[in-house]
Parts: C-alpha cells; sequence; structure tokens
C-alpha cells in the first residue's frame, strides 16, 4: 500500500513538473507573438504560420526521452543563427 501511494505520489509530481514546462513554454510563445505583433504588425495570419512552424520544430526536434538532445538540437540551430554570439548571450556576460 505504502509503495502504491509513493509510485502515485511520483506520477503526480512527474505530471506537475511537465504541466509547468509546457506552461511556461506557452507564455513564452505568447509573449513573442505579443512583440512580433507590436514590432512588426504580425496579424492572425503570420501568427497562425508562425504557430505551424513552432508545431513542426517541436514535433521534430523535442525528444522527451533525452532533454540533452533536445538541448543540443536546438543549441545547434542557435548557432546558425546567432553564430558565437549565442554562447556569451545566453551566458550572461555582456
Amino acid at each position: 500500500m505504502k509503495n502504491a501511494f509513493a509510485g502515485k505520489l511520483e506520477q503526480v509530481k512527474q505530471q506537475s513538473y511537465a504541466d509547468g514546462v509546457w506552461d511556461g513554454m506557452q507564455m513564452g510563445l505568447d509573449l513573442c507573438a505579443i512583440a512580433l505583433n507590436h514590432r512588426y504588425q504580425f496579424g492572425v495570419i503570420r501568427l497562425r504560420r508562425l504557430e505551424d512552424k513552432v508545431q513542426e520544430l517541436i514535433d521534430k526536434i523535442i525528444d522527451t526521452r533525452d532533454p540533452d538532445v533536445t538541448k543540443a538540437h536546438i543549441r545547434t540551430a542557435l548557432r546558425q543563427i546567432w553564430g558565437d554570439r549565442i554562447d556569451a548571450d545566453r551566458s550572461g556576460a555582456k
């Protein structure tokens, strides 16, 4: 009985963590949508295209079995965009 409760508690903990990660990611995406609208006047059509692309990248890049693989894919893509600046910009060093 004790082990079953501990297992259920761990499941709830893991699900809560996963929900928090996705909620945080959604908030970040929402902030990007607002910024793109304010800065570049992105409207519904462009934001839906962006949403579709983000979902495609999530499906392609995110490996729920190994977060390190996901981080490596993201870092590679960002390095193609930002070059070596990505390391300095993301480390807090200016």
